[in-house]
C-alpha cells in the first residue's frame, strides 16, 4: 500500500490564525512544519503570522520542501518574531513521515502489509475482525491512495478489499499480472481498470507510473 500524502497541511495554520483573530496578537504558536513562504493554493503561512502580529513561534522541523526550506523561518526572523527551531523534531517527522518522503524522494510513501504462518511462510490472510468496521485493516486503508496486490491474490470468492469505515474514501488498486493473466482478461478487467503494460515489473517502475 502506498500514499503520496497531498493534505493541505499549510492551510490548518492560517485558518488557526483566522479563527483566533486578536487573541494571536503577542501570542505563541507551535507548529510541527516550518511555515510556508511562498503563494500556492493559499496565501504563505508565514505572512499570516506576521500579520497576526504573533511574538513567538515554536517550529518541530524545517520543511524538506526547496522552495520553502528554511524561507519561512527566516522572514518569520525578519519580522522580529521570536523563533525556536527543532523542538520535538523526531516525533514531527513520524506525525508527517509521508510528506517527508515524497517531497525528497518524489515517490510515494509505501507500507508492506504480510502474514506469516508459524513456520514463517507467507499466507494471504488478514485475520478475523481486520476488515469489519473499526477493524485494523479497514482503519489501514483509510490513509492509503492506492493498494498494489497481486491478481494470483484475487479469487471469486475474495474480492478487492474495501474500507468499511461510513463514509471512508476508498484506496486506488493496482492489479499486477503476469502475460499469461493479463491476456486471460480476469473478471477484474471488465470493471473499468485501466490496464498497462510494463517492460519490467517491480516496485520503483511502479511507483514511477
Amino acid at each position: 500500500m502506498f500514499r503520496s500524502l497531498e493534505a493541505n497541511i499549510y492551510t490548518s495554520k492560517v485558518f488557526a490564525l483566522r479563527d483566533a483573530g486578536d487573541l494571536a496578537e503577542n501570542a505563541t504558536a507551535y507548529v510541527s512544519l516550518e511555515p510556508c513562504n511562498h503563494y500556492g493554493r493559499t496565501p504563505p503561512c508565514s505572512e499570516a503570522m506576521v500579520k497576526a502580529k504573533l511574538k513567538k513561534v515554536v517550529i518541530g522541523m524545517i520543511d524538506p520542501y526547496p522552495i520553502v526550506a528554511s524561507r519561512g523561518e527566516q522572514r518569520l526572523r525578519d519580522a522580529g518574531i521570536d523563533v525556536v527551531v527543532g523542538v520535538e523534531k523526531e516525533l514531527c517527522k513520524r506525525l508527517i513521515e509521508a510528506f517527508i518522503h515524497k517531497m525528497l524522494t518524489w515517490k510515494p510513501f509505501v507500507t508492506l502489509r504480510y502474514s506469516l504462518s508459524a513456520n514463517a511462510h507467507l499466507l494471504n490472510q488478514l485475520g478475523d475482525g481486520v476488515t469489519d468496521s473499526g477493524g485494523y485493516y479497514s482503519q489501514l486503508l483509510q490513509e492509503y491512495d492506492a493498494v498494489i496486490i497481486l491478481s494470483a491474490s484475487l479469487t471469486a470468492n475474495s474480492p478487492f478489499p474495501t474500507s468499511q469505515e461510513p463514509g471512508a474514501n476508498q484506496p486506488l488498486w493496482i492489479l499486477i499480472a503476469g502475460d499469461k493473466e493479463a491476456t486471460e482478461e480476469p473478471e477484474t478487467a471488465k470493471k473499468g481498470i485501466e490496464t498497462v503494460v510494463l517492460d519490467q515489473i517491480n516496485l520503483n517502475r511502479i511507483l514511477e507510473l
